[in-house]
């Protein structure tokens, strides 16, 4: 089952679920991100370079002011889901940098601290028994055990090959650059081609993932999820 919607029992009230995964440089610049609001994963392109090739990934160009406004749509009260913080802090931020007034009451849920608790109490053991995945050249950038694509293969979800865990941002970074010398998607190297092509599926498996994982946590012990909530501090 995927999760979509869920009654905070605290306050009785229903969330529409959005599941966000951001990619970023360390500096904060952001190429991109992706979402799940129920109708199927979505791609939005964020740096002016990238929105060259946009309509290559049937994604969405998008201004970051306008962010929010496409985060906050329609009148239902929204549950933010990320893996970690990092979405929330993003989200925060971009609400304060633009003046945006939030409409309706928003949650945010930490689908790692409710996903690793889960895994803890239902796939004890599992984890530290399984292969370390060696996905990158450079050992340094291969994924601890909490990482989102090791624990994914607590529901057998294939790993990719191509993943690139820590290698993401300096493909984005490479394909960017390439972009604003070459003018459009068409004028790439192959090579170039295939960097980008990698880092879109890299963002596209982190939703989804956490889509499916959610769901698997919900269907099994829901209650877990209720301790992984946290209110959404927007100014006021």
């Amino acid at each position: 089952m995927k999760l979509y919607q869920m009654t905070c029992p605290e306050n009785g009230i229903t969330y529409q679920l959005i599941y966000i995964d951001i990619e970023q440089k360390i500096d904060g610049h952001l190429f991109m991100f992706g979402l799940d609001r129920g109708n199927g994963y979505e791609r939005f392109m964020v740096d002016d370079n990238l929105h060259t090739a946009a309509e290559r990934y049937e994604a969405l160009p998008i201004k970051e002011a306008d962010i929010p406004r496409e985060i906050f749509l329609g009148d239902d009260a929204v549950m933010i889901v990320g893996y970690t913080e990092t979405e929330l802090n993003w989200v925060c931020e971009l609400v304060r940098k633009y003046h945006f007034r939030v409409p309706m009451p928003v949650k945010y849920l930490d689908a790692k601290r409710g996903i690793q608790k889960w895994a803890s109490m239902e796939k004890r053991g599992v984890l530290r028994n399984m292969p370390p995945l060696l996905v990158t050249k450079k050992k340094r950038n291969r994924p601890g055990l909490r990482s989102l694509i090791s624990v994914a293969r607590l529901i057998d979800i294939p790993v990719p090959s191509d993943y690139g865990y820590g290698i993401t941002s300096e493909r984005f970074t490479h394909a960017s650059r390439m972009l604003e010398t070459r003018g459009s998607f068409e004028k790439l190297t192959k090579v170039v081609k295939g960097k980008l092509t990698k880092a879109m599926k890299h963002n596209q498996f982190d939703v989804e993932a956490m889509v499916k994982l959610v769901g698997v946590v919900y269907r099994e012990q829901p209650s877990i999820l209720d301790g992984a909530v946290k209110p959404a501090l927007f100014p006021s």
